[in-house]
């Protein structure tokens, strides 16, 4: 299909295609804790400055504070995280003709550091592996990989 692209209105084609399939194997996990890689950005619609991921609630128990919250029925303890700066995300509406609201997004590449909770098998990690978590899925925000925390 043949269409107008950006303020300019310069002519593009697009093609749709199925969704790539990956061969990114899940590694084998070895006890409870695990790290969450975000392969592509999370868009964090209406999600607090300070909560790491959508839909995770603070908890504090034994002088530690953790956010304990779910993913794809998956329920998870998140014990830290490693990210860069927030990526901000705006553009225009060519359907409103109006500028689109500027959003935040947690930047691909952040690594979550979790603990499943109390019982969860590991073998429910295949739900996380490669699935998306977060808004605007449907653009391929969100996704996830399951790998190894090495903390020894």
């Amino acid at each position: 299909t043949i269409i107008r692209l950006g303020a300019e209105g310069r002519t593009a084609s697009v093609e749709c295609q199925p969704k790539p399939t990956s061969n990114l194997k899940q590694p084998p996990i070895k006890g409870r804790k695990f790290a969450l890689y975000l392969l592509t950005p999370l868009y964090r619609e209406n999600t607090p400055a300070n909560q790491p991921l959508p839909g995770f609630t603070q908890q504090t128990a034994a002088n530690l504070t953790y956010w304990q919250g779910e993913i794809n029925g998956v329920s998870l303890k998140l014990l830290g995280a490693v990210s860069g700066k927030m990526q901000r995300e705006g553009g225009w509406d060519m359907a409103k003709h109006e500028p689109r609201e500027v959003v935040n997004l947690t930047p691909a590449g952040s690594v979550f550091f979790c603990e499943l909770a109390e019982g969860v098998n590991v073998d429910d990690l295949k739900e996380l592996h490669l699935k998306q978590h977060g808004y605007m899925q449907q653009y391929g925000y969100g996704q996830l990989a399951v790998g190894v925390w090495n903390d020894q």
